[in-house]
Order: C-alpha cells, then sequence, then structure tokens
C-alpha cells in the first residue's frame, strides 16, 4: 500500500511541478539566447536586463515554491477536508508520512538539479567549462595530499541528505502541532515552525559550544584564524558535520514522531 500512496503522491506533485520546471526551462533558454545575441541594439540590452531580472528571481522562485508546495500537499491532502477520505484508507498515519517525505525529497532533488543545469547552460560559452576542470583538478590534488578529504565528502554528502530530511519534517511537525490551536491554525503552524526553530538553534548553539570550548585543538585554530592550514580546518569540518548529521537525525526522529502521534490521537480536522 505505501507503493500505491507514493505513486499517487508523486503523479499529484508531478503535474504541479512538471509545469513549473517547464517555465523555468523556457526562461532559462530565453535569457541564454539574449546573451548569446551580440548586438548593442538599445532595445535588445533592455530586453536583456528584463530577462536575467526574471530568470534570478525564477531560480529563487524555484527554491522557495518547492517548498511552499511540499507544506500545500501535506496540509491539503491530511489536514483539511482531504484528510477525511486519506484517514479512511487502509494505510497507517505512519505511511501516510513516510510516502509524502519521499515524494517531497525526490522533488527537492529535481529542483536542485534543475537549478544548476539551468546555471550550467547559462555559464557554456563563459568559460566554464575550464573553471570546473581547474575546479576538479584542486580537488583531486586535495585529495592525493589529504586522507581526510575523503571522510570530508562523504558527510558533506550525507549532511545534505540529512539536512532536507530534517526541514521537510520539521515543516510537517509544524503543520501538526498548528492542528492542536482550534482556531487559527495555520497562525499555530507558523508559531510552532518558529518554536521549533528556536529551540534546535540553542540545542546547536550549546553542542557547538561544548565542541569547541572544549577541545584545545579547536581553539587553536579560531585563535590562528587565517594562518590555519587547510587540513587544520578540514579535520574541524570533519567533527561539526558528524555532530550536526547526528543532531538533525536525532530531532528529524522526534518531528516524525511528533507528527505521527499528532496525526493518529490528536487530529483535528477543518
Amino acid at each position: 500500500m505505501l507503493g500505491k500512496l507514493f505513486r499517487h503522491e508523486f503523479r499529484a506533485n508531478g503535474r504541479i511541478f512538471l509545469a513549473l520546471y517547464a517555465a523555468f526551462i523556457g526562461i532559462t533558454l530565453i535569457n541564454k539566447l539574449f546573451w548569446v545575441i551580440e548586438t548593442s541594439n538599445v532595445i535588445t540590452e533592455i530586453f536583456r536586463g528584463f530577462i536575467t531580472v526574471l530568470y534570478v528571481v525564477s531560480i529563487v522562485a524555484i527554491a522557495v515554491l518547492t517548498f511552499i508546495l511540499i507544506v500545500y500537499r501535506f496540509y491539503n491532502n491530511l489536514l483539511k477536508d482531504e484528510g477525511y477520505l486519506s484517514f479512511t484508507l487502509p494505510v497507517k498515519t505512519s505511511q501516510h508520512i513516510i510516502a509524502k517525505l519521499l515524494v517531497s525529497f525526490i522533488f527537492v532533488v529535481f529542483s536542485v538539479i534543475i537549478i544548476v543545469a539551468s546555471l550550467f547552460i547559462m555559464g557554456v560559452g563563459a568559460g566554464l567549462v575550464a573553471k570546473i576542470a581547474e575546479f576538479l583538478e584542486q580537488v583531486r590534488l586535495i585529495f592525493t595530499l589529504y586522507s581526510g578529504s575523503l571522510r570530508f565528502v562523504a558527510e558533506a554528502a550525507v549532511l545534505c541528505i540529512v539536512a532536507v530530511v530534517y526541514l521537510i519534517l520539521m515543516l510537517y511537525a509544524s503543520l501538526s502541532v498548528g492542528q492542536l490551536f482550534m482556531k487559527h491554525k495555520l497562525g499555530g503552524a507558523v508559531l510552532g515552525f518558529v518554536g521549533l526553530y528556536v529551540i534546535s538553534q540553542i540545542i546547536s548553539s550549546v553542542l557547538m559550544a561544548i565542541l569547541f570550548f572544549g577541545n584545545e585543538k579547536y581553539m587553536e585554530i579560531a585563535r590562528y584564524g587565517d594562518a590555519a592550514t587547510p587540513y587544520m580546518v578540514l579535520d574541524m569540518l570533519n567533527v561539526i558535520f558528524l555532530v550536526v548529521i547526528i543532531f538533525q537525525i536525532v530531532l528529524s526522529v522526534a518531528y516524525y514522531l511528533v507528527t505521527n502521534l499528532i496525526l493518529s490521537k490528536k487530529l483535528n480536522l477543518e
């Protein structure tokens, strides 16, 4: 049944995201066309400036709308009228959450890929390929000289994945907390998000303070500042990334449990 939920959720989201991505790719190609055209025509320059601004705005819009649509889909499908139908299906509440989480994660990845591909299209012909090759060569040298660099890349990749899951579950938990309010549920969800964010920041700040002030090695790096070697910095980042990953996994589990508990035991549909 989880597979059916996943497919339904993917199709429902896909229709919206497909239109969004198509519009963004169209803006990217038009913007690229105007930058390829070599002319001093005033009208062309005006349109070039306009489409460039539109392109930059559309990049921000893709990032923001991705999470707005994630919130909308969860809220509309589980916490409003559609929730009556959703929760009559022979599936567990946890399966609803997991299906939406997986689909949301996939479309966040798609959005990142679309944005990166768009930036690559805009950069082709402007020395981007040469710059990428130079960057990859520098990365290769770092891997050759420093054994901890592989761990750094692996932890950075894991952190990106965990951070996306963490944010999505935090949004789900906030929306669920909003259901505990008799009125102004969306307002309650906003307050819930702010509260969860503040609490998580306080805890992470305390953890970082303990990590830094309790370690003479990291205090030494802070004293050196720009004089600290890349290896010293990478060593420190490896530890920080690991701590953040564990911290976000723990909170993600907590957000999932809160969401599941509220939707299972204390759901108050509009």
